[in-house]
Order: C-alpha cells, then structure tokens, then sequence
C-alpha cells in the first residue's frame, strides 16, 4: 500500500494527464491508484526488479495498465 498523495492532481491540472509513467513501481499499488484516479489516462509501469515485476503483472493485470 502507497501513502502517496494524489490530491495535487486537482490542483495542477486542469485535465486529466493522457499518459502517466509510473517508473519503479516496485508492486503497481501506485501505477492502480493512478488508474482510479485519471480513468482516461493511460498508464505505463516500469519495473526493472523480476521478482517485483512477476508481482507488478499479476496486481495490474485487471486495470489495462501496460507494463
């Protein structure tokens, strides 16, 4: 679970972003957050760790997030 704080989103933009990189997403809690937060956006999730990236596919695989 990510404490990250999404409320800046609002704040900043006036849209929505279309593309959202989330690089080192460790287990994707950010990358669906993200996902919850700007359901237009499209998503990419980078993980370069294969033990965390086996568990970053099986977490994000029902959100459309591209990893």
């Amino acid at each position: 679970m990510s404490f990250f704080d999404l409320k800046w989103i609002d704040e900043y933009f006036i849209e929505y972003p279309k593309i959202i990189f989330d690089v080192g997403s460790f287990n994707g809690s950010d990358a669906i957050r993200f996902n919850k937060k700007c359901p237009n956006s499209k998503i990419y999730a980078f993980e370069c760790d294969p033990r965390c990236f086996e568990f970053l596919k099986k977490e994000t695989q029902n959100y459309g997030i591209d990893i």
